[in-house]
């Protein structure tokens, strides 16, 4: 896991791409990522379904875009909730990148240097992180099987990527599973499974938008119990009810604290999502799309967002850098 700068990330031997954004800047995505993506003559990007209309209004008669549905195709997600998940999926006959995290396409999703990713790569010759892969191919089978994406050029397209990347329909090997969705069980429930009950000494906490309430921070302070949890803050851009988090704060008085954060560099937003579990022996970090929301964090699908995370465990400070 590691800040990218993804337009070069997107540089390669690749057959398709398939970008699944809550927003997109399709603009951006024609005239910024086309010359990563030269080799790559399937190109499908998959967005919120109610963000998609709306910008699909901003888009008409505009001229801004040459290629949409053309060369190209773009589709809503029409799911009950935000389609929140993001991800980039590049694939071939014999290879894939796929990243993960908290990035929409666009500019300050790509660019802007506020967001984390993590990256997966996959060849015939080096399997070990096709499980990746084949998690976050769950995600889309799930969204097709929901009638979630009802485009018949996007469903041709994404049929099309599958049948000509035959190592997507392999099984999954026996590796741990870093890339998860909510389709069946919440990513509380999901983190506190791999915590397994074990003692939290520290819980680090940076999401832009929590719940009104604050009840998705109350509900993973209640589950993990950490000696000491901080939660960061970013003055004047965190959006969070303060008396809602002042009553968290009080409920779980002497273990809780808040901290301001920023870069320091200058960039004044981080839109980066991360919870960090710090144990005795090991830390577990889950980062991607998903904000302290009750529809985030605490909900499946369809009653809560449509999210995708990484879910990785590693030695207790493999993660202090972040």
């Amino acid at each position: 896991m590691n800040e990218l700068r993804l337009p070069e990330q997107l540089t390669g031997a690749w057959d398709h791409v398939l970008i699944l954004t809550y927003g997109a800047d399709l603009p951006f995505f024609e005239n910024a990522l086309w010359s990563q993506l030269t080799t790559c003559r399937n190109k499908i990007v998959l967005v919120d379904g109610t963000q998609y209309l709306t910008h699909c209004l901003e888009w008409a008669g505009s001229g801004a875009l040459r290629f949409l549905n053309q060369r190209y195709v773009a589709e809503g997600i029409f799911a009950p909730r935000a389609a929140h998940g993001k991800m980039i999926l590049l694939t071939s006959a014999k290879a894939g990148r796929l990243l993960v995290g908290s990035g929409n396409l666009g500019l300050n999703g790509y660019a802007s240097g506020g967001e984390l990713f993590t990256q997966y790569d996959y060849t015939v010759e080096s399997p070990s992180q096709l499980v990746a892969f084949l998690s976050a191919w769950q995600l889309v089978e799930g969204l097709l099987a929901r009638g979630y994406v009802t485009g018949a050029q996007a469903r041709r397209r994404i049929d099309y990527l599958l049948e000509h990347t035959p190592w997507l329909l392999g099984a999954a090997p026996d590796a741990p599973q870093r890339v998860r969705h909510n389709f069946s069980e919440s990513f509380l429930a999901q983190l506190c499974a791999v915590v397994g009950g074990r003692e939290v000494e520290e819980l680090w906490i940076l999401s832009p938008f929590f719940d009104s309430d604050a009840v998705a921070l109350d509900s993973m302070l209640t589950a993990l119990q950490p000696q000491r949890a901080v939660v960061l803050v970013q003055p004047g851009a965190t959006s969070v009810e303060p008396a809602s988090l002042q009553r968290v704060l009080e409920r779980h008085k002497g273990r809780c604290e808040v901290r301001p954060v920023s870069r320091g560099d200058g960039i004044p937003y981080i839109h980066a999502k991360l919870y960090l579990v710090k144990l005795r022996n090991s830390a577990v970090c889950l980062q991607g799309s998903p904000n302290l929301s009750q529809a985030a964090m605490l909900l499946t699908v369809p009653q809560g967002n449509v999210e995708l995370a990484n879910l990785l465990e590693a030695p207790r400070d493999a993660f202090d850098y972040l």
